[in-house]
């Protein structure tokens, strides 16, 4: 199954993973290696 909801759309990235919110804003969360 994909993790993509229909208002969100999450695209993973190396080093954590990028969240585009229906009014266009992106956030990246960034997961610090351990």
């Amino acid at each position: 199954e994909r993790l993509i909801e229909k208002q969100h759309e999450i695209n993973e990235t190396t080093n954590g993973f990028v969240v585009v919110d229906p009014s266009g804003i992106t956030v990246q969360f960034e997961i610090e290696a351990v």
